[in-house]
């Protein structure tokens, strides 16, 4: 690759070789769109059927950018459907992008994919989507699908969206938004680029599950005793019964906003249950509180390194482990933080414990007070 630095219409990055400045189109001068149906889950099934759809909900939550539909679970519309309107161009084509166009949030406005195999099956675009067909010998099949991901178009996107609880976007604003692209040739060697790093981080992706997996397997069996490790000085005595409260030193929650706080100013973050999942915390959906909202939480709940954070309604046993200072966060009144005896049972080992399969499902039938073998 090369750098260079000219103007807008060419790259600071690009392929050796490559010298012509990128073209730039109104998203409507290069794609024509084609109507889309409106059949509801309800008109679709995943056992039979002759046509295929494409839902937005599945834009959003499963599929690929570049759409395969060999490696993609898509419905059938049911046999007591109609199609006798539709007519041949209105069907999916190999290059079309099927765009989401509805949205709760700015983050998945317009998302959408780009059909680049569809095995000679019969397929449509449904519910809440725009199908959009580029113009023939304008774009190489595959290259479109990485452009509409890019910063400069999500933010064009954003701008044209409509709404208030929830966003959506029309064919007549998206075919004003710009476009900038280079040659055919260009395109399949960025293409295919691209393609690559995606195939290399879908198998980085599967073996990440199946180490995650793995670990769950033998989790189960260490702490159901199935196995047990051994040290050839050290005889390992027998595991201990004792109850929760036995091994911690401190249960406490936060503190709940009415008549203390005020949610949404500040730099500080507010976490409830929504912002722990699978060991961790997500920060990105957190209200926000000032400075002396965060000490009242903190004089109720002094969270300290190697306190372990717990969800206690909803997904009850959704856990963290406090392994660096919190300068900057506390918790709600839903959440427990508690500390381990150090003296009795390691932070990591109480964590792993909670969320062992075992003491999460009994979680969801019992109360707080379940035993734990430490």
């Amino acid at each position: 690759m090369t750098t260079t630095l000219i103007n807008s219409k060419i790259p600071k990055l690009r392929f050796s070789g490559f010298l012509d400045m990128w073209n730039e189109k109104k998203f409507g001068e290069v794609f024509s769109f084609r109507t889309t149906n409106s059949f509801s889950r309800e008109n679709l099934n995943y056992k039979n059927g002759i046509v295929k759809n494409i839902h937005y909900g599945d834009i959003h939550t499963k599929f690929k950018t570049h759409f395969d539909i060999t490696k993609e679970i898509v419905p059938f519309i049911n046999k007591n459907i109609i199609l006798d309107k539709i007519s041949q161009d209105g069907y999916c084509k190999e290059g079309d992008l099927i765009i989401a166009d509805a949205s709760e949030d700015y983050a998945d406005i317009g998302k959408c994919i780009e059909i680049t195999n569809l095995n000679n099956e019969k397929v449509l675009a449904g519910l809440h989507t725009l199908q959009a067909r580029p113009k023939l010998g304008v774009f190489y099949t595959g290259f479109n699908g990485q452009l509409m991901k890019t910063k400069k178009v999500h933010l064009q996107i954003m701008t044209i969206a409509q709404g208030t609880k929830v966003l959506s976007i029309s064919t007549g604003r998206l075919s004003n938004i710009f476009l900038n692209f280079p040659s055919i040739i260009e395109q399949k060697k960025i293409a295919s680029f691209l393609e690559s790093i995606d195939s290399w981080t879908e198998n980085l992706k599967e073996q990440k599950e199946s180490f995650e997996s793995y670990k769950k397997s033998m989790m189960q069996k260490i702490f159901s005793q199935e196995i047990r490790f051994k040290n050839k000085n050290i005889e390992f005595s027998d595991w201990k019964d004792a109850v929760l409260q036995d091994v911690v030193s401190r249960f406490a929650t936060g503190l709940n906003p009415r008549n203390n706080f005020v949610l949404g100013k500040g730099k500080n973050y507010y976490v409830t249950i929504k912002n722990i999942s699978n060991g961790k915390l997500d920060f990105n959906s957190s209200e926000m509180i000032d400075d002396s909202a965060l000490q009242k939480i903190n004089d109720r709940s002094d969270l300290k390194v190697g306190d372990i954070i717990l969800a206690s309604i909803g997904n009850i046993g959704d856990s963290y482990l406090i392994e660096t200072k919190p300068e900057k966060w506390n918790i709600n009144e839903s959440v427990f933080s508690i500390r381990p005896l150090k003296e009795k049972v390691i932070s990591k080992f109480l964590f792993y414990i909670i969320t062992n399969n075992n003491t999460r499902n009994y979680f969801t039938s019992s109360i707080l007070g379940a035993l734990l073998k430490v």
